[in-house]
């Protein structure tokens, strides 16, 4: 089977090289500045190929992209259960002793705040380790759409980037917040104009906010595109979810590799992740 990569129908082109790193190394300190961020070979992108590309990846190595994602939505449910549980607890005794000493209308506004706040901290604490969790998943489909040696164990690769992951998804999360809290519209082009930055920390070895910073200059253009491509598959894991529930299994890792394609149109491959490979001293075609 043809690799994404390989791009079989489009004519071949002379490789090129602007003669920069593609990725900061593991443990330097080169910016987004000093390397290669934007292919030199432009792309088009076609959400439905890239959905028949990705199922394709995913009958090719089913373990990997569909076994994986299962284990890490079971460890993200157990973490938040056992994240909120405390939480939880301390906020019905707030909202039920200070609602009852103030009283009235105040005193459930006071009780419904702190509920709300205590659920909007847990699952903002738990998209933190969510962040973790899908760039071992984004590891793996990267490796599979570059045609690079993929194994169960590559997603263990995710650690050298778990803390700049973690910042940079809270990060994130505070400014589609901010985005949210005047208007839903700039929450929403926010996050499309952050949406590659946990890409770049784990494929370019960016920091946190070198990464925030050069997703949203790479996404500029892109946004509208995205966004359509968004809906395409909300609508396609929808059908999965019709499929007895057991669909959205494919659907959902499917929807993966198709974002995880997306990226990769936009960006020379840095492989900062792939230590079998090197990070990439010199760009690729």
């Amino acid at each position: 089977m043809a690799s994404w990569n390989n791009q079989p129908n489009q004519p071949a082109q002379p490789a090129q090289s602007s003669g920069r790193p593609t990725s900061n190394p593991i443990g330097g300190s080169l910016t987004s500045a000093d390397i290669q961020i934007e292919r030199l070979q432009k792309r088009n992108f076609d959400a439905v190929e890239a959905i028949k590309n990705s199922f394709e990846l995913v009958k090719e190595y089913p373990a990997e992209t569909i076994a994986i994602p299962i284990v890490a939505m079971i460890i993200y449910g157990i973490a938040q259960t056992i994240i909120s549980l405390p939480f939880n607890l301390l906020a019905s005794f707030l909202s039920d002793s200070l609602g009852a000493s103030i009283g009235g209308d105040a005193g459930q506004i006071v009780a419904s705040v702190i509920t709300s706040g205590t659920s909007m901290f847990v699952s903002m604490i738990s998209s933190l380790l969510m962040a973790v969790l899908l760039g071992a998943i984004n590891i793996i489909w990267l490796r599979a759409i570059r045609g690079q040696k993929l194994e169960m164990n590559n997603m263990v690769d995710v650690k050298s980037f778990a803390i700049s992951l973690i910042i940079t998804q809270l990060i994130m999360q505070l400014a589609m917040y901010a985005g949210l809290a005047f208007l839903i519209l700039p929450g929403i082009i926010i996050g499309l104009g952050l949406s590659m930055s946990t890409f770049l920390v784990i494929d370019k070895n960016l920091k946190p906010m070198d990464a925030i910073k050069t997703s949203w200059a790479l996404m500029k253009g892109h946004k509208v595109e995205l966004f359509i491509f968004g809906i395409i598959l909300a609508v396609f894991n929808f059908v999965g979810m019709l499929a007895l529930c057991v669909g959205v299994i494919f659907t959902y890792a499917i929807s993966i590799g198709a974002m995880a394609m997306f990226y990769d149109r936009l960006v020379e491959p840095g492989n900062a992740y792939a230590k079998d490979i090197g990070n990439a001293p010199q760009v690729f075609s």
